[in-house]
């Protein structure tokens, strides 16, 4: 069974309000470290989606690690966490629409595809549906 969510929780309040808890997955080879959420005095539980990448095989087995850190620094990691996913989804549907495109090459050459004036609106519909069916179909391709 794939791993979805993960829960973390204080058995009691943190020493200092400025401190919370980043929780940090990662699948074998145990060395790429993700972070999913944190919790804090004021967030004193959550449960955290974990969204594993085409590249992670199916786990048997993951690592979970917890690190007692300034607030801020914590805040700083989601930023930065976020951005690299947004960058990712952006590289995926690209990808997804190229090779969608390029399905409906008939030119002989690679450096020019010629397709059908109608290609992003089919596309977005097929796009479309598929997300209907499976929201994160384009992590996998």
């Amino acid at each position: 069974q794939e791993i979805k969510e993960i829960c973390a929780f204080l058995t009691g309040p943190l020493p200092d309000a400025n401190l919370g808890i980043a929780v940090h997955v990662t699948p074998p080879p145990f060395e790429n470290w993700r972070l999913i959420g944190a919790i804090d005095n004021d967030t004193v539980s959550g449960v955290f989606r974990v969204k594993w990448t085409e590249d992670d095989a199916v786990a048997t087995a993951i690592q979970v690690g917890i690190s007692i850190e300034p607030r801020e620094s914590i805040a700083y990691q989601a930023q930065n966490h976020a951005g690299a996913e947004f960058m990712e989804v952006g590289r995926k549907v690209a990808e997804n629409l190229f090779n969608y495109m390029s399905s409906f090459n008939t030119a002989s050459t690679t450096e020019l595809i010629q397709v059908p004036a109608s290609i992003f609106n089919k596309w977005m519909e097929r796009f479309e549906e598929k997300c209907r069916h499976d929201p994160f179909f384009w992590m996998k391709s």
